[in-house]
């Protein structure tokens, strides 16, 4: 009797054994994030796996791989490889390389294999094959310049050629009469509006793609890092402003003051000014030494709209010489 009963145990046992990889990948499906979102500067990746799932990757010695492609006028090319060691992945592209000396919208995908040795995971035959086959897979545009204009640089519309002129009109000839607009000096065909400003502020950064750049930011691993993704943004902004509130946000990012001052400096020549005393101390109230606080403070602290409330600027300092200092130096 207990002959016969060993060969359906070991063909249950055979059958458990067999059936488990599949049930650990198909349970690693779940839960994997990729995210691809572009700034006007930079592209910003994220792959994310459930620690315990990626745990039971690593501990059978597979790997989880990560490939980028773009698509140029010549075909998809590759500009990306990376195998992965820890369940997080990020990585910041800077359009300008990626886009080099191409023109207008390219797509970009990102995909995600599961590879066994020289072996990759097929999601939807449940085995293993010898060519690279996609686990996960996500896409976005990103745009690389402006199409080129109807006259090449340094011509003048006025004078063109008539055959070849963009509007298909003759320069030579006068513009026929608009009943709806009249020629009328006293009346111009596009007036000025005296109530708008001359000199308008220049425009803040867009909230869509500060908040991409905060993720990227907290998903850094080391403040070097971070300040390194700080300082490639902010050289990138060009006429783009930073308001007081995006300042403390990313400076809440790091983990230690040092690095939270020397980023603090690099953002004060993008911040929006004038600035306030509260504004000041938004900025500055994050730091938990007053020797990086002070150093943060001078960047900010110069040319204050109401610099009469200096004073409270000093109150959050805990050293007398420190809250003299601010008194002297700021204005």
């Amino acid at each position: 009797m207990k002959r016969r009963l060993r060969c359906p145990l070991m063909l249950l046992g055979l059958g458990l054994l067999v059936s488990l990889p599949t049930q650990e990948v198909q349970a690693q499906t779940r839960g994997i994030t990729l995210t691809m979102n572009a700034s006007p500067t930079h592209l910003f990746l994220l792959a994310q796996f459930p620690r315990s799932r990626f745990r039971r990757i690593a501990n059978r010695n597979w790997r989880a791989v990560v490939r980028l492609w773009v698509r140029i006028p010549s075909g998809w090319k590759r500009i990306g490889y990376k195998s992965l060691r820890r369940p997080k992945y990020t990585r910041a592209l800077v359009l300008r390389r990626l886009c080099r000396s191409y023109q207008g919208r390219l797509k970009v995908v990102m995909q995600l294999g599961i590879r066994n040795g020289r072996s990759w995971w097929d999601r939807e035959t449940r085995r293993w094959q010898n060519t690279f086959i996609s686990h996960r897979q996500s896409h976005t545009f990103v745009r690389c310049g402006t199409p080129p204009g109807p006259w090449p640089p340094g011509s003048r519309a006025d004078q063109g050629n008539p055959l070849t002129d963009p509007n298909g009109t003759n320069p030579s000839q006068p513009e026929p009469a608009n009943p709806a607009n009249p020629a009328n000096p006293a009346n111009p065909a596009n007036p000025t509006d005296p109530n708008q400003p001359e000199n308008q502020p220049p425009p803040v950064v867009p909230n869509s793609s500060f908040l991409s750049f905060q993720t990227s930011m907290k998903d850094a691993s080391f403040d070097k890092d971070r300040y390194r993704l700080v300082r490639n943004w902010a050289g990138r902004l060009n006429q783009l402003r930073v308001t007081p509130q995006q300042v403390r946000l990313l400076l809440n990012t790091f983990s230690f003051d040092s690095t939270r001052a020397k980023a603090a400096v690099v953002l004060s020549s993008h911040v929006q000014r004038p600035l306030s005393v509260k504004d000041v101390i938004l900025i500055v109230k994050g730091f938990s030494m007053d020797r990086n606080r002070l150093r943060a403070t001078y960047a900010y602290c110069n040319n204050l709209s109401d610099g009469i409330n200096i004073h409270e600027l000093a109150k959050i300092f805990m050293m007398r010489s420190d809250r003299r200092r601010v008194l002297k130096r700021c204005r």
